[in-house]
């Protein structure tokens, strides 16, 4: 057993590569759309539903009737106050008629244009929880109250303020962890700033996560928050490398949305938690990434958010599921508008849909997710046509939308990549591809579903997961082939390729991105890996030595060297390596294991007796070990 430092999964704690990351086709630009299960329909067939109908248009009412008090105030306290109150995200308050009057036609300019309050899908075409857009009728009253004067009404018609929670929205939490130091902002930044930040869990054993709740501990900078899970450790050791708190939040790592939740926050959105037939799992050891999306406020700033976690005593009795849409092969011609890619995807299983979440940068304009049922049917599942990456979240349907086995899901997002695009922030335009980073490219939809029979969890799990892994495949390898591989490209298609067995084609691309990034701790770590599957022991031994000298703390690399010193036979080698990983972390089971072994090889069986002990005492479930205790005491009962 040796240990890949790879984004891609974990047994135990300890990371490793995984079989049950295997894969299928993945989204392709529209004009180039060839996945099998969609050649057989002709392109109407495929094409979105009808769009919705408009709305009807605004009736005024009599002239002179609209009040603050009596029509406007609910509209306010409602939709807008939550965000703009004492520190909130909203740059003014709006409690008040002295508020509101103040601003009365920047208000009314904003919600005609639909600007505020910010809500991206289109009425009409699903119906989500918590909706905060404003109808046509809403609209238009706010217009013509305006218009008229903004009269303020009868103070009796004033409904009472919204009742705001001060603190921790769902009571006193389980267990509160905060960023380990807090994070300076700049005054000015050309570009926001997008960080991760790794957070310890003090935890003795597995919770399963109920509800979160998310203090951003300063409003004026944190626009959004994503937060993650690692169980590899790998998160941890980037914050490491960088000198500055946490890492690049645009960099692949080891952290994940766990056990299919959009774990997301926003100003002014509040995720409700679920039943607790439902909840996510956070295993002893894991580590919580917090990815933050900070802009700079004008002045220096610092930040430190905290996370509230309430959890339940017993394991979630359903499973809930992500189904990640997207096109890994994106490539915009500068001054292109009207650019379209998809993807589509086929379920294996009857499902029922309870929340959606798309994700593009700033060329992207309109969003349609859309599916066709078995019998030819079409259902909208959403429909943006302004997107803002600025405001971008979770949206949970009102009922879950039932979709049977053999429904295809489409995901179609369109571009605008010209000089016309008023947030395009290329001036002029240049070519965009696929990438994490802000001024890259992305087309996602992530389909947050459960199982309409529990049985079919692991079906859709391992489908999904083989789903996204071609995916990953893809991109990396569609970024090299156009000239822009980087050494976290050829290091990601180097993972993937090892796992697909494709150990030669691997460690081309780790060899590669060490090209390019000498330091790469990760991809020297992975090479040593996999001279060993190759035989290789001399040349793995010297990448791990030299993944040492890079990382000293990194136990994986000391267990790995240990595994090719126990190989060839260098016992006291072996062992000095298994307790150098073992100091840095005791909760490893199979390093106990291992030295349970280099001390039965040099006949020291009391000595191994107790390591295997150990090891099982550490992870019960180290059947290895188990059976070299059985085998141990067999062989000394044997001998007396």
């Amino acid at each position: 057993m040796r240990f890949f430092l790879s984004r891609i999964s974990t047994v135990s704690g300890l990371l490793k590569c995984s079989l049950l990351l295997l894969a299928v086709g993945c989204g392709t630009p529209l004009e180039e759309s060839t996945t099998t299960t969609a050649t057989s329909m002709a392109k109407t067939e495929l094409d979105p539903p009808p769009e919705a109908p408009d709305p009807p248009p605004y009736e005024p009412h009599t002239r002179g009737s609209l009040t603050f008090t009596g029509d406007i105030a609910p509209i306010v306290f409602r939709k807008c106050s939550d965000c703009h109150r004492p520190g909130q995200i909203g740059p003014f308050p709006l409690l008040c008629y002295e508020d509101v009057k103040k601003r009365a036609r920047q208000i009314s300019e904003i919600t005609t244009k639909q600007l505020m309050p910010p809500w991206a899908p289109l009425p009409g075409f699903c119906n989500f929880e918590r909706d905060r857009s404003l109808s046509r009728t809403e609209i238009g009253m706010i217009a013509q109250w305006v218009s008229e004067g903004a009269i303020e009404g009868n103070p009796s018609d004033l409904p009472p303020l919204p009742k705001f929670v001060d603190g921790w929205k769902y009571g006193q939490p389980d267990l509160v962890v905060t960023m380990p130091e807090p994070f300076s902002v700049p005054a000015e930044s050309t570009a926001d700033v997008y960080r991760k930040f790794v957070i310890r869990v003090p935890i003795d054993e597995t919770k399963y996560v109920k509800a979160f709740d998310f203090n951003p501990g300063n409003n004026n900078v944190v626009h959004h928050m994503r937060l993650r899970v690692d169980t590899t450790g790998m998160c941890r050791t980037q914050d490491q490398q960088d000198l500055k708190p946490g890492f690049d939040g645009t960099m692949f790592s080891g952290d994940h949305e766990p056990d299919g939740f959009f774990l997301v926050w926003t100003p002014g959105y509040e995720a409700v938690p679920r039943s607790a037939d439902v909840a996510w799992t956070l295993p002893k050891g894991a580590d919580l990434v917090l990815e933050l999306h900070l802009h700079p406020s004008g002045k220096a700033e610092t930040v430190e958010s905290s996370i509230a976690l309430y959890f339940q005593p017993s394991p979630p009795v359903q499973h809930l599921h992500m189904v990640q849409m997207e096109c890994q092969t994106i490539d915009i011609p500068p001054g292109k508008k009207n650019v379209e890619y998809e993807d589509r995807y086929v379920l294996p299983a009857d499902t029922s849909v309870l929340a959606v979440m798309p994700h593009a940068h700033f060329l992207a304009t309109h969003f349609r997710t859309w599916a066709i049922l078995p019998d030819g049917r079409k259902i909208w599942l959403m429909r943006i046509a302004d997107w803002d990456f600025n405001w971008q979240r979770e949206y949970t349907y009102a009922d879950p939308i039932q979709l049977p086995k053999g429904t295809m899901i489409c995901m179609r997002v369109t571009y605008d990549n010209s000089a016309d695009n008023p947030r395009n922030p290329h001036n002029p335009p240049h070519r965009v591809l696929i990438g994490r980073d802000t001024y890259e490219e992305m087309a996602q939809v992530f389909l947050q579903v459960i199982a309409a029979n529990p049985d079919d969890g692991e079906l859709l799990n391992m489908a999904f997961r083989k789903k996204e892994f071609d995916g990953s495949i893809q991109r990396e390898q569609f970024i090299i082939e156009r000239g822009r591989g980087t050494a976290e490209s050829h290091f990601n298609l180097g993972c993937y390729l090892s796992v697909e067995g494709k150990l030669s084609d691997a460690m081309r691309h780790y060899e590669e991105s060490i090209r390019l990034k000498p330091d790469n701790f990760f991809a020297v770590n992975n090479l040593g890996s996999l001279y060993r599957n190759l035989g290789r022991l001399e040349e793995s031994a010297a990448q791990y030595r030299r993944a040492i000298e890079m990382n000293p703390q990194e136990f994986r690399v000391h267990y790995n060297l240990g595994l090719i010193y126990y190989q060839t036979r260098q016992w006291k080698l072996a062992a000095m390596q298994f307790e150098d990983a073992l100091r840095i972390n005791p909760d490893i089971g199979e390093a106990w294991f291992q030295l349970g072994l280099v001390a039965a090889q040099q006949s020291n069986f009391p000595l191994a007796k107790s390591q295997f002990e150990r090891a099982l005492q550490v992870n019960p479930q180290l059947e290895p070990a188990r059976n070299a205790l059985q085998q141990l005491k067999r062989q000394v009962s044997g001998s007396r």
